[in-house]
């Protein structure tokens, strides 16, 4: 949208006055001016960073997005604000996060998106609008749950009515059908099979969509011995076309976790003593709780439980603190840092943990381990499981974790798989149809001049000769969406992959990813790059043991050297998160101290009841009656009357005192029997 240079100047100085606290939206017409100012901006990366590095602006936006729904508001000002952050480069940034945000802001609550939905339903939308609606109903889709923001039904309902399919824009059939066989895929990973083997009801971890399932085992799952489910690879090729997608992911999911548990149950089993390993296991006993640590300001971490033990650190516990430090250092792989472990009570796993070897709570005196727990439910587990009679202890295993769970996160997150209808061979449409990024000319061009080409075409620095098979390779390698290039050593498979990457570099302004299996193939490709003429600024290499020529791309080291900046606002967004990272750490305390307190406060009790679905008839029986006039009750000796007044009376089996009569209306509360006391007072 352009804007002419009085306008944009007025536009910007609003934006400023509203992150400002200097202007605020208070109507329709200062909604639709916001949006517009937002829309103005050329560098929408940069303006998303602005707008959430100022709450007064996430603010502005939040009530700007619902202070007008009428069908004219949507059609005009939520049309181009939802084109306007569809933008892919605001979904790259941070992962992802800022969009994820922005997502939130719009559909909870849901005032904006239950009026977008009535109104694509009514055929009231113009066609930026719908275009809007389909790329909002697919991000919703494609986002992590919440549990607040429910959009399958009307996903459902739009691919049931065609609506999105049968519009005259090419990008928002394109959503429509990737919104389909997102429907497809989710529900073709819970068909089960006739013979009632499928997926779900195993066990507490055994689900139907593979999506529920948690990365980290429950004790149930580690002890159940039922068979698991997965499928074979001829059902998944015998499978609908359009249904393979879905099917396969649950597929490699599901295999890839049981390779995972396969391999924790045997390292449990040599821990624990049932099997021999090569090696005496890591076994710490007697864990009680010290503390939680989060890291410091500019370093946070991830939360994790700082631990004492009472039996297997006896002999560390005696060195000095210089003696601590040098043995830590010259024994790195004693309480090896990320290393796995499992905390058992008894013979009943608790939870599974990753160890963080922080020197600092190692070097306390007695010394503390900091391990951090796998799963929120595992979490509260442990807790609990600290305060019970049986002692729980730790005990370390070899499975490597770190190397399953990046990838079965990603499994679980994956909605399509890129060029599917190549590698599942689904039914090709007008969604999987992929066009090859360097221009047809170019390679028709290439195919007819052959090598002699290649240094004009490629502005490589020496001249080019390929033999036939290498030329096939290449122009395979720029005309197809999907090639494989093979060879025995020594016979440039690398070197043309490094020209096929130059073409890609040279004519297309695609981001080129190289996986490569080991970091010398990498270095290899990354100096066979830099030898066509790739300047190193447009190179970034990820992962350790990189060569001298290679070591200035890794990403640490431009971050050292400033290549990477973040602007202003960005560090504005640090700054504020990490206020509120602070914040988080002091409620911790709060909550630490109260849990590390013995009992349960009677505050904690009357919440319970008061929310309880079950027990919530114990509520107004025990809740202490407010004063109308403001007085204070007295009883006896004229001490005030305190607000667990009765339930200590009804825990020890009294009457109501001085409440007798209003105790009347609950009878069979009051009147319940001693054991039945003993067992809820517990």
């Amino acid at each position: 949208m352009a804007f002419n240079g009085d306008r944009a100047v007025q536009l910007n100085k609003f934006l400023g006055s509203i992150a400002f606290g200097k202007s605020s939206i208070t109507n329709a017409d200062r909604a639709k001016l916001f949006l517009e100012a937002l829309c103005a901006q050329d560098d929408r990366v940069t303006c998303v960073e602005r707008l959430f590095a100022k709450q007064l602006s996430v603010d502005a936006l939040r009530r700007a997005l619902r202070l007008d729904t009428s069908v004219n508001y949507i059609n005009q000002s939520i049309a181009v604000f939802l084109g306007y952050i569809s933008d892919p480069a605001i979904k790259q940034n941070s992962g992802g996060q800022f969009l994820q945000d922005i997502l939130v802001i719009i559909a909870d609550p849901p005032t904006l998106w239950n009026a977008l939905v009535v109104s694509h339903k009514n055929g009231s939308l113009n066609e930026n609008a719908t275009h809007g609606f389909a790329w909002l109903l697919w991000e919703l889709l494609s986002m992590s749950s919440n549990d607040n923001i429910e959009v399958m039904e009307t996903a459902k309902s739009v691919t049931n009515s065609g609506s999105l399919l049968e519009s005259s824009s090419h990008e928002t059939r394109v959503l429509g059908y990737k919104i389909q066989h997102f429907l497809k895929a989710k529900e073709s990973s819970a068909h089960a099979n006739p013979d009632s083997t499928g997926p779900g009801g195993r066990h507490d971890n055994d689900f139907v969509d593979y999506r529920e399932t948690a990365i980290f085992p429950t004790a149930d799952e580690f002890m159940s011995d039922t068979q698991p489910f997965y499928r074979p690879a001829k059902e998944i090729a015998q499978a609908e076309p359009e249904d393979r997608v879905g099917i396969h992911l649950d597929n490699q999911f599901r295999l890839l976790r049981e390779d995972m548990l396969a391999e924790l149950r045997d390292d449990v089993r040599i821990a624990t003593g049932k099997k021999k390993g090569r090696r005496s296991p890591v076994i710490l006993e007697g864990l009680s709780l010290a503390g939680t640590e989060c890291g410091e300001p500019k370093k946070w971490k991830q939360c994790a439980l700082k631990l004492h033990c009472r039996v297997g650190m006896e002999k560390f516990a005696k060195m000095s603190a210089t003696e601590r430090k040098t043995y830590l250092k010259s024994n790195p792989r004693s309480l090896k840092h990320q290393s796995f472990g499992c905390l058992l009570q008894g013979d009943q796993i608790v939870a599974f943990a990753i160890l963080d070897r922080d020197e600092a709570g190692l070097l306390e005196d007695p010394p503390a381990i900091t391990l951090k727990i796998c799963g929120d439910d595992a979490f509260k587990t442990l807790l609990l499981a600290l305060k019970g009679a049986t002692p729980v202890d730790y005990i370390q295993v070899d499975t490597p974790f770190f190397a399953y769970e990046p990838v079965l996160r990603c499994l679980q997150d994956m909605k399509d798989i890129p060029l599917a209808q190549f590698l599942l061979g689904t039914i090709p449409d007008e969604a999987s149809q992929t066009t090859v990024a360097v221009d047809s000319a170019f390679v028709n061009e290439l195919r007819a001049k052959g090598s002699s080409a290649i240094q004009r075409l490629l502005k490589t620095d020496q001249p080019i000769d390929l033999d036939q098979s290498q030329m096939d390779s290449l122009i395979a390698g720029l005309g197809q969406s999907v090639s494989l290039i093979q060879g025995p050593p020594g016979t440039g498979k690398s070197f043309i992959g490094a020209l096929i990457a130059k073409a890609l570099y040279e004519h297309t302004g695609e981001t080129i990813l190289v996986l490569s299996y080991t970091n010398h193939a990498l270095d290899q490709f990354l100096e066979d790059l830099l030898d066509n003429g790739i300047p190193p600024e447009s190179v970034v290499r990820l992962g350790s043991k990189s060569t001298p020529r290679t070591a200035p791309l890794n990403l640490f080291e431009r971050q050292r050297t400033g290549c990477y900046n973040k602007s202003r606002a960005g560090w504005e967004i640090v700054s504020n998160l990490e206020k509120l990272v602070g914040d988080y750490r002091a409620d911790l305390s709060v909550e630490l101290k109260s849990y590390s307190q013995t009992g349960v406060s009677w505050r904690d009790i009357l919440s319970y009841l008061e929310f309880s679905d079950d027990d919530d008839h114990f509520y107004p029986a025990l809740l202490v009656p407010d004063e109308e006039d403001g007085m204070t009750r007295v009883g006896k000796g004229g001490k005030e009357i305190k607000p667990d007044y009765l339930y200590d009376r009804w825990s020890r089996g009294e009457d109501a005192g001085i409440f007798t009569k209003q105790a009347a209306e609950h009878y069979e509360i009051w009147a319940m029997d001693a054991n039945a006391l003993s067992i809820l007072s517990c």
